[in-house]
């Protein structure tokens, strides 16, 4: 039966692990700010390099992929590219000019 001391160890274990979790989440979006900065851009983003790059929710993606919204390449069963060049024009061809 857990003691009241094994459920304070579990609750710092796991606000530790939170705190490690969203350290990883910010230092994986510096890196990719980062890279942003360098004059050659590359050419294939990863669905979390497409978050950051044009500030989409990576879950939009997923839904756009479902309905083939947007283009995307996919290698095996779990690996997504999206082409910047080809995301770039895709939102220009979504551009809604007002009057």
């Amino acid at each position: 039966m857990p003691t009241h001391e094994n459920s304070k160890e579990l609750e710092a274990y796991s606000s530790k692990g939170e705190e490690v979790k969203k350290t990883i989440d910010l230092l994986t979006e510096i890196v990719v700010l980062l890279r942003g900065l360098n004059v050659h851009k590359k050419r294939w983003l990863t669905p979390q390099e497409l978050e950051v790059e044009y500030a989409f929710k990576e879950k939009t993606f997923v839904h756009y992929r479902a309905a083939n919204k947007v283009p995307y390449s996919k290698i095996g069963t779990k690996i997504i590219r999206y082409d910047r060049e080809k995301i770039d024009e895709w939102l220009e061809n979504h551009e809604i000019v007002g009057f």
